[in-house]
């Protein structure tokens, strides 16, 4: 707490040294360097002003010098500092952007890096809006971001893992023409900065190359989507909006997710969430309180350790309310987030 802004930037100068490097001035990178840590610390300390004031001063030197990973960290850690001060309209305006620059890139990288593209910091942004969703009383983008974070980490696993798949189900002219896309878009955004520092016209020149490279992408994917939708769902995943949803008149559908401060059940019937409800317990206190009741069901030697009352907390923790309103006639469809999967939820026990 007692280490000053000059402090920290003189130990930073004296790591990265003076004078010129690869990226540019040193002195430019060990500030927005300085500034990056600042505002996390502050962001940790819950002092969100001040997180806040750093970030923002960052913002407008990462939109110039900085690359994918600064500006998108400069982007949350303003989104979940607004959060904080319960700014919620600016918090949803800074998570919306560090999505669609997530949405924008991650087709630019190269193939072997698409596996670990969606780290915790890129999924944040979608966390956000989920929460945002609880309290502005927008279900349906929360049910959004919620199938979004599922979708995206699965999805982006199996579709750099199906190689043999790949080559097998698009014509050798789309593939070929898809690789080429890909590696312009690479080789576009590494240009973003050396393009900058040439002056207006040719960043407006670089700018206008990329989206037109962006727009081919994009056209690609969506003649993708219409003529092998198994190969574009799988290498280009789209979730589906919530009106889009094939629900029959006679089911109900009940969406989890589990995040490390709180859950959250969306309950879905035909077009539209007719409810949202916040789950007090958080991802491990669940996953324990899960582990709890299903350990005695995974062997016959421990049958007899089944607790009923264990099972009565998970149903009035993640049903009870849910389904107090719902006709007995229709049909439930549960989609879990995490442990939930193990859960078997037919065994819940809605009488101690």
């Amino acid at each position: 707490e007692k280490i000053t802004d000059e402090r920290v930037y003189h130990s930073l100068k004296g790591v990265y040294g003076h004078g010129e490097t690869a990226g540019g001035d040193v002195t430019e990178l060990v500030d927005r360097i300085r500034l990056a840590g600042l505002s996390r610390l502050y962001l940790a300390k819950k002092d969100f002003a001040n997180a806040l004031k750093y970030s923002e001063e960052n913002l407008q030197k990462n939109i110039q010098h900085g690359g994918i990973n600064e500006l998108l960290s400069n982007y949350v850690i303003s989104g979940l500092s607004y959060e904080g001060l319960k700014k919620y309209a600016h918090a949803k305006e800074y998570y919306q952007k560090a999505i669609n620059l997530i949405e924008e890139v991650r087709y630019s990288f190269p193939t072997g890096e698409r596996e670990s593209f969606f780290t915790s910091l890129r999924l944040e942004p979608y966390k956000g809006m989920v929460r945002l969703s609880s309290i502005t009383e927008d279900p349906g983008i929360g049910l959004f971001y919620a199938e979004s974070i599922k979708a995206r980490a699965l999805v982006e696993g199996i579709a750099t893992s199906a190689k043999k798949y790949q080559s097998q189900d698009i014509p050798a002219r789309l593939r070929e023409n898809e690789q080429i896309l890909k590696s312009q878009l690479v080789k576009l955004y590494g240009m973003r900065e050396e393009a900058y520092k040439k002056g207006k016209e040719a960043f407006k020149e670089h700018q206008e190359r990329y989206e037109k490279a962006k727009a081919d992408m994009d056209e690609l994917i969506a003649k993708l989507r219409k003529e092998y939708p198994g190969y574009a769902a799988l290498m280009y995943p789209k979730p589906f909006k919530v009106e889009d949803l094939p629900l029959r008149d006679n089911e109900v559908l009940l969406e989890y997710e589990l995040t490390d401060k709180e859950g959250y059940l969306f309950v879905v019937e035909r077009g539209k969430v007719t409810r949202l409800f916040k789950i007090p317990q958080n991802k491990k206190e669940i996953e324990t309180l899960v582990n709890e009741f299903i350990f005695p069901l995974q062997d016959t030697s421990t049958k007899k350790q089944f607790s009923s009352v264990s099972g009565h907390k998970l149903y009035s923790l993640l049903l009870a309310e849910a389904l107090r309103d719902v006709h007995p006639d229709k049909n439930i469809i549960i989609v879990p987030d995490g442990i939930l999967g193990l859960l078997p939820f037919e065994a819940l026990v809605i009488n101690a």
